[in-house]
């Protein structure tokens, strides 16, 4: 009797524990998503002259602003739509952007067919978005790709043993390169190339 007791009490205090780890981990993603959260808010005071400019203003940019979450999902999505692009053109795939996650070094995609290797960065980004590739984006991804090689002896080895050809692709919906960028890229054609292509909307395989 007693040692039933003692073993129902036991339970309780596992169970009560577990829930409460549930909870904290719930108030934990709560908090994570309330900072991700970016709300534009309006001024206390404003000068009549400029009221309407300011709501104008506040309007596009509550329309653009996104969750760095949606913006995850939004890139996520387009290295599903490119890897199966590629796919369907023969190439094997390996999604390392979404198997690796935030260790993926800046290569969302390695694409592999007959003795050719590209390493895929997909930037599912809108020709006015803020940012854009420049060469010091690219020279960045450059060397982020060597360390990459570098910290993995068997690839760099299977490449260099059967005389793979290596190349860096960058691959966007829309034209966010530089006229630097185009022509830097263009120097380095051997090794680096660009490509733009829109994503379909009717795609769902996400």
């Amino acid at each position: 009797m007693i040692s039933t007791f003692i073993i129902t009490f036991i339970a309780v205090i596992i169970f009560k524990i577990m829930i409460d780890a549930f909870l904290k981990d719930i108030k934990k993603n709560k908090k994570q998503e309330k900072k991700q959260r970016r709300v534009y808010k309006k001024p206390k005071q404003l000068n009549s002259h400029n009221i309407k400019g300011y709501d104008s203003l506040y309007n596009i940019k509550k329309k653009q602003k996104i969750s760095y979450a949606e913006k995850q999902i939004k890139g996520q999505k387009y290295e599903k739509y490119i890897s199966q692009y590629f796919k369907d053109k023969g190439w094997i795939t390996y999604e390392h952007g979404l198997i690796k996650k935030r260790n993926d070094a800046g290569i969302d995609l390695i694409l592999k067919k007959d003795r050719e290797f590209l390493f895929v960065q997909c930037k599912n980004w809108n020709s006015n978005h803020k940012y854009k590739m420049g060469i010091k984006k690219i020279q960045e991804y450059r060397k982020r790709t060597k360390e990459f090689m570098k910290n993995n002896p068997k690839i760099s080895r299977t490449i260099l043993n059967l005389n793979y050809k290596i190349k860096l692709v960058f691959i966007s919906t829309e034209d966010i390169y530089t006229k630097e960028a185009k022509k830097y890229i263009e120097e380095n054609k051997d090794v680096l190339e660009y490509k733009i292509i829109p994503m379909k909307d009717d795609f769902e395989d996400f």
